[in-house]
């Protein structure tokens, strides 16, 4: 029983410790432009806006954008917000 509860403790302070440092890194702003305007912005497979597009996402932390539109090829974007200030993304998409 004292293994177990000493296994709970250990794991309760390691998920605190990992939400602590989840809040203190904060968020950055992200605002997304594109040429066309309209086109779908993803991370991963979630839809998160359609250009023009304001992303509020971890500051220190590279975030993948996926731009898409119909009629255009694809266009990826990798990003890395700070939070001190705003970062602006403009893509201008092919046919």
């Amino acid at each position: 029983m004292k293994k177990i509860s000493g296994v709970i403790a250990l794991s309760l302070v390691l998920v605190v410790t990992c939400v602590s440092l989840a809040l203190a890194s904060g968020l950055g702003t992200v605002v997304v432009a594109s040429t066309p305007p309209g086109a779908s912005v993803q991370i991963g497979s979630m839809v998160v806006g359609q250009t023009p597009a304001t992303l509020k996402l971890p500051e220190g932390s590279s975030t993948r954008l996926v731009l898409k539109k119909s009629g255009y090829k694809d266009k990826v974007v990798v990003v890395t917000p700070k939070s001190d200030k705003v970062t602006n993304v403009k893509v201008k998409l092919s046919p």
